[in-house]
């Protein structure tokens, strides 16, 4: 069976402008909801998410990202006690 991400790329080649999401009067098409979910899966990525490993907390709380727009992260730093 195939996994989600998968589906979701090849219903995005084949109907890339269709709705995929309807939020009020904002409309994604499947290009859209697919390049979202590829960004966001970098950004996990970035901050040590790997394929198969649970997510805590604890990946949240002990990285700041220095910029929404860029999704540049880094450890928050430790005391110099």
């Amino acid at each position: 069976m195939p996994d989600l991400a998968s589906l979701l790329a090849d219903t995005a080649a084949r109907h890339p402008d269709r709705p995929a999401v309807v939020l009020d009067d904002r409309v994604l098409g499947y290009a859209e909801l697919d390049a979202f979910a590829a960004r966001a899966a970098g950004l996990l990525h970035a901050t040590g998410v790997r394929a198969g490993t649970g997510w805590r907390s604890s990946h949240r709380t002990s990285r700041r990202c220095r910029s929404r727009t860029t999704g540049s992260c880094a450890p928050e730093p430790r005391s110099s006690r």
